[in-house]
């Protein structure tokens, strides 16, 4: 399901099936790709236990609108 984040579950699932199935298959009976299958067995953790980002990776195209808005909000503010 591209867009989605796998579950635990699904890699817990995942790992039981490949004991007796190749990845390929495996990877079918979950419902993801091989690619995310390979990236699944080079994992040292479970999903939820990985670390998110903390930054922005796009730029925010409002961002700099924002800004100007609330300091001349501010700016009002102080001079009442």
């Amino acid at each position: 399901m591209p867009g989605q984040r796998i579950t635990d579950q699904q890699v817990k699932r995942y790992k039981e099936l490949r004991n007796t199935l190749p990845q390929e298959a495996a990877a079918a009976k979950i419902g993801i790709s091989v690619r995310t299958a390979r990236r699944i067995e080079h994992a040292a953790v479970l999903p939820s236990q990985q670390l998110r980002r903390q930054w922005r990776t796009h730029r925010d195209p409002q961002g700099a609108c924002q800004n100007r808005t609330l300091t001349m909000a501010l700016l009002s503010l102080r001079s009442d």
